[in-house]
């Protein structure tokens, strides 16, 4: 698993090279909102339009072993995944 925060190349560069990768898109503050559970390729985490998905409220945790995230966010308060691209 690689986190990414505050590096917006590093993440960006992550998921066009790793396409069948999971990602979470978990926010720095706990509590704010819950831990989501994406595929790399999903848009709600990969448009090239947004500019801070890793600088502002959110970090990202990136692996291409979904089981890894999935344990992860068994420690998770609230956590859920996505409803549009259903990792």
């Amino acid at each position: 698993m690689v986190t990414y925060d505050n590096d917006e190349a590093g993440y960006l560069h992550w998921i066009e090279t790793h396409p069948r990768g999971y990602v979470i898109n978990a926010p720095k503050r706990s509590g704010d909102c819950p831990d989501v559970l994406h595929r790399a390729t999903c848009w709600f985490i990969s448009t090239k339009k947004q500019t801070n998905y890793t600088t502002t409220t959110f970090k990202k945790l990136c692996s291409l072993d979904r089981q890894e995230l999935v344990n992860w966010l068994a420690n998770s308060p609230e956590s859920r995944a996505c409803k549009h691209c259903k990792p």
